[in-house]
């Protein structure tokens, strides 16, 4: 029995190896200063933050 075992595994072929292929992803980054923003809209994105964690706390 354990002659079979050995026989099979021998006569296994290797298993294929993967090739790797090249990926171009195309992305866009943005950088932007917080002097840049109108204080009103700071103060619009601060309340909306203060509101969604409140939310997120309630639940």
């Amino acid at each position: 029995m354990m002659k079979n075992w050995f026989n099979k595994l021998l006569g296994k072929d290797a298993a294929p190896k993967r090739k790797k292929v090249q990926i171009n992803l195309n992305y866009e980054a943005h950088s932007f200063k917080l002097q840049d923003l109108d204080t009103e809209v700071v103060e619009d994105l601060n309340k909306q933050d203060a509101r969604l964690s409140q939310e997120k706390l309630t639940k």
